[in-house]
């Protein structure tokens, strides 16, 4: 999924489907799968990015926590806030400790990070 630069949007399209899937998920109760699908959202939202501007595909998660650091450069501090509320979801669906409306305020605050990736895939045409 999403491996070429050429890709970024598909990417970015995903990654609003997950959004959308984990708001679905976490008011139907399933917290902890909604939280993991939140996770893969934002996760993929920074690998568009990489791919549509910088044409690097990410290959780990230690790629990933580093990159994250240039899309919030570049798009505004706030991508750090919205990659670590994504990243505590992670990890609090691994001990089921998450609620959903930790989901869905962290799903909101996520849509933002889409809108501003498309952004600026939209500038690099």
């Amino acid at each position: 999924m999403c491996v070429r630069a050429s890709r970024a949007e598909e990417c970015i399209r995903k990654s609003r489907e997950l959004v959308e899937r984990a708001i679905r998920d976490a008011q139907g109760g399933r917290v902890d799968l909604a939280a993991e699908t939140l996770w893969d959202a934002v996760s993929l939202a920074v690998k568009a990015y990489a791919y549509g501007v910088d044409g690097k595909q990410i290959e780990s998660d230690e790629e990933l926590w580093e990159y994250k650091n240039r899309v919030a450069e570049k798009l505004g501090e706030e991508v750090l806030d919205i990659f670590q509320r994504a990243a505590g979801l992670h990890q609090c669906a691994g001990e089921r400790i998450c609620t959903p409306e930790d989901v869905v305020a962290a799903a909101q605050a996520a849509e933002k990070l889409m809108e501003l990736v498309e952004k600026a895939l939209s500038t690099r045409e």
